[in-house]
């Protein structure tokens, strides 16, 4: 509990994190491409499966509670790990896997864009401060 309260709490600082800019870029090119092409979404995606939306949304919070996980688990005053840099790449990937589904929900839900665009940016967000999060504790390293 005390992880993800300080992750919310580092909402603010990861503002200023270039690896958070990326994946909102990434997310944003996603959303202008889906824009583009939103003429076909409705033919797609039935608009009645809200229930499906609103679980495939739920999965943006997957990463973060994963990233959470992994901070709590070596945040518990362990000794360094010998593995520090494969962890550190492992958490690197669990950000880009958290963008990569951000922008493919956007591709998905674009008959909703402006919706699930808000959404997936603040997945990410939130992703990028439990990033932060993980790779302070795997380092040993604090504000």
């Amino acid at each position: 509990m005390a992880a993800l309260l300080l992750s919310l709490q580092l909402l603010p600082l990861v503002l200023f994190s270039p690896f958070l800019w990326a994946a909102v870029a990434f997310v944003a090119v996603a959303a202008g491409v889906a824009w583009r092409d939103r003429q076909t979404a409705s033919a797609e995606l039935p608009i009645s499966s809200t229930r499906r939306r609103v679980l495939e949304l739920c999965a943006l919070l997957l990463m973060p509670a994963l990233l959470l996980a992994g901070g709590e688990y070596y945040g518990s005053g362990r000794s360094p790990s010998p593995y520090e840099g494969e962890v550190l790449m492992a958490l690197h990937g669990t950000m880009f896997i958290q963008a990569a589904l951000a922008a493919w929900l956007v591709w998905r839900h674009r008959s909703r864009l402006w919706s699930t665009f808000l959404i997936a940016e603040l997945g990410v967000w939130w992703g990028g401060a439990t990033y932060v999060l993980a790779n302070m504790a795997v380092t040993g390293n604090t504000l």
